[in-house]
């Protein structure tokens, strides 16, 4: 067991959802906290809501082959990276997580095997913007990988 744990800041941040459902939903649920508590667990809508939405993400990669979750880490990452090695730049992570998507998607058309790329192409774009910071005379070549012109 690891004694240092990396803090990802991006599942720090939270945001306010508000939706409509039955309310005999959430009556049950405040009614099984207390019962809950009694046995020594721990439960709450917000942790039920955060399972739902981890669990539909993997639904719709598995459907579709995106993983949407690991483009919105990419993203976060990439601004992470910009404004630590070169703030004066402006990348568009957003440019970059659709471009990935696209790559994603072509790959695993021209495959028959069900290969999930895009972690494997997202990692590799953010190790080219770090290089950026060590290798100034190929930013041209580095500019051209971020734009996808491999």
């Amino acid at each position: 067991m690891p004694y240092i744990n990396k803090i990802d800041d991006y599942t720090k941040k939270k945001k306010m959802v508000s939706s409509r459902v039955p309310a005999i939903y959430l009556s049950a649920l405040y009614s099984a906290e207390i019962d809950v508590a009694a046995c020594g667990f721990d439960s709450s809508i917000s942790k039920i809501i955060t399972i739902a939405f981890k669990d539909a993400l993997s639904e719709i990669k598995e459907k579709i082959g995106v993983d949407y979750y690991e483009l919105e880490k990419f993203k976060h990452d990439i601004m992470d990276l910009q404004s630590r090695i070169n703030p004066t730049t402006r990348v568009n992570p957003d440019l970059l997580a659709e471009e990935i998507k696209e790559q994603s998607i072509s790959i695993s058309q021209q495959t028959s095997e069900d290969i999930d790329v895009m972690p494997l192409i997202a990692e590799y774009k953010a190790r080219v913007l770090k290089d950026w910071k060590n290798e100034e005379p190929k930013r041209g070549a580095i500019r051209r990988a971020l734009l996808g012109d491999f």
